[in-house]
């Protein structure tokens, strides 16, 4: 049989969690079945310098996924995929365009990985949405929740929707963890608490700045956030709001935030809503216990109803505060936490995940030659 040719596509490799998924499948597909190649809007970003060397990568030199239309269907024409694998809704929005009008039609299929609330999508965002979702495929959701809100919602027959999680270097995680940072909080005797995120509205970061405030009115400790967005100014403010800004550390986007995560004595999501919050597995990778948000979607079935770590209502500080109060008073809890969540990741470890994917590209194959 030869190779399938799979084209995965993407805005650029600047930092992200879409990025590093697409990566991860690009380096551990088996090389003898599948044929994977890469276009980018722009090949800018941090994780360019991880892409394999003998990749082909295409750049349509596009700074807007609606201005790369016409070459991405120009592009699918004369290399005809046999998979055209996309995520990210402007980019599966691309993807639906250019199929319109190019003369190649690759099975198509798209990666849902986050919830997208329908109160605060704009029209053309759901328009255009709601017409990938119909004409792809196959589509993946990164967690039950996700693919039971895309039938519910998006009126998409579950015949359609594969689950598969996002995939986890548990090895390179726990390597990289062992790296020395400098910083003198990590090498003190307070306890730490770390998250990680764009700084933006969906991560919840003020309700964590706020839990926060009633954490240190009666354990002290230290709160680091790493990530970078729209909305620093205003959480610093909220700091000092709250008279906090003394025990609160913006340490901006990490390349490898693992070493500052392993150090932490409880890692917080606190986000509103999320599809499979990679962080969250990579925190248990690091044998750090873990309080999350019960929100939409991911961390209750991450944590399988409160097994593997604290699950808080969303958008409640006073719950999340008591959380976190509950492991940095409990080390015995703690270690358990600890123990528990390495052994959960293995399921989603990337030899497992990938595989999964590699069972979907054989089965779609197969039937689109069985179609044609």
């Amino acid at each position: 049989m030869s190779k399938i040719k799979v084209l995965f596509v993407l805005p650029s490799l600047r930092g992200g969690g879409a990025e590093r998924v697409i990566l991860t499948l690009l380096k551990g597909l088996d090389v003898s079945k599948f044929q994977s190649e890469l276009v980018l809007l722009e090949k800018t970003g941090n994780y360019v310098e991880d892409l394999l060397k003998n990749l082909k990568v295409y750049a349509l030199n596009k700074k807007k996924a609606r201005f790369a239309i016409f070459s991405l269907a120009r592009f699918l024409t004369y290399q005809r995929p046999k998979i055209l694998f996309t995520t990210l809704p402007q980019i599966n929005a691309l993807g639906y365009l250019s199929l319109k009008i190019s003369h190649s039609k690759p099975f198509w299929i798209i990666r849902r990985a986050n919830y997208e609330p329908p109160q605060i999508l704009p029209f053309l965002t759901k328009f255009f949405l709601k017409k990938s979702y119909q004409k792809a495929d196959k589509i993946v959701c990164v967690s039950k929740g996700l693919a039971k809100d895309l039938a519910k919602y998006w009126h998409i027959s579950e015949k359609k929707i594969n689950v598969i999680p996002n995939p986890i270097d548990i090895d390179n995680i726990q390597n990289l963890a062992k790296s020395r940072i400098n910083h003198p909080w990590f090498y003190s005797q307070t306890p730490i608490i770390v998250a990680v995120g764009r700084l933006t509205g969906q991560k919840g970061f003020s309700f964590l700045i706020k839990a926060f405030s009633q954490v240190l009115s009666q354990f002290k400790a230290k709160l680091v956030i790493l990530g970078q967005g729209p909305e620093k100014e205003t959480l610093e403010q909220l700091t000092r709001e709250f008279r906090v800004e003394r025990e609160v550390e913006f340490l901006g986007f990490q390349n490898n935030p693992y070493p500052y995560i392993a150090r932490a004595q409880v890692f917080v999501l606190s986000s509103l809503w999320e599809g499979f919050p990679n962080v969250l597995v990579e925190a248990m990778a690091c044998g750090v216990p873990v309080v999350a948000t019960d929100c939409p979607f991911g961390p209750r079935e991450i944590l399988e109803d409160g097994k593997y770590g604290l699950l808080v209502p969303p958008a409640n500080e006073e719950a999340l505060a008591k959380a976190i109060l509950k492991i940095l008073e409990s080390p015995q809890l703690a270690k358990d936490f600890s123990e528990k969540a390495k052994e959960r990741v293995k399921n989603f470890a990337k030899e497992k995940v990938i595989k999964e994917y590699e069972n979907l590209f054989l089965e779609v194959f197969q039937k689109k030659n069985v179609q044609n």
